[in-house]
């Protein structure tokens, strides 16, 4: 590289620099200095290749266009966010308020069996130390089955089919009594 080149300090507008670094600011230059050492291709043509700083200016329809299609595109993405949002809101308004809670299980009713006021005594059975539903129904009822019918004769049993509480009291149900 030679220093035959004098420059302008792009940073700080010093003048005449002969060296690679600016005396006022401290700037390496020597990137510019090797850049405008590089040697001017002729073109295949003939024509001369233009300096970067003779460039005439092109028209501003390209840059229009696109910022015509960047804002197409900004409609686009709030227009569909929007409509997005609408859809959201008209599905949560179509869902029932109380999805979150867990639904409890079914109650089948057992048939109705009208009895005279002397039999309606109800009786009861305390739970014991490892007892479950289904081995209740069995005990009382002759059907694993009918631990459905315990939790209709007992309501505070929904959703707890094998959580007994030892010493609970449970009523029999009506269908289970006598067998």
């Amino acid at each position: 590289m030679t220093e035959s080149i004098r420059l302008n300090c792009p940073v700080c507008g010093y003048q005449d620099i002969q060296k690679n670094i600016c005396p006022n600011c401290d700037t390496d230059v020597s990137l510019l200095r090797s850049l405008l050492e590089l040697p001017i291709l002729e073109a295949t043509n003939a024509t001369a290749i233009e300096n970067i700083q003779t460039v005439p200016k092109k028209s501003k329809l390209p840059k229009v266009w696109l910022l015509v299609l960047l804002g197409i595109a900004i409609g686009f993405a709030i227009g569909g966010w929007t409509g997005y949002s609408l859809f959201q809101s008209t599905l949560i308004s179509q869902i029932p308020e109380k999805v979150a809670q867990p639904t409890p299980p079914a109650i089948i009713p057992s048939p109705v069996v009208t009895s005279s006021p002397k039999t309606s005594l109800t009786q009861t059975y305390t739970v014991q130390t490892g007892d479950a539903l289904e081995a209740l129904a069995i005990r009382f009822c002759g059907n694993d089955l009918a631990w459905r019918d315990w939790v209709n004769a007992n309501p505070s049993l929904v959703g707890r089919k094998d959580e007994l509480e030892v010493g609970e009291k449970l009523r029999i149900p009506e269908n289970c009594k006598g067998k």
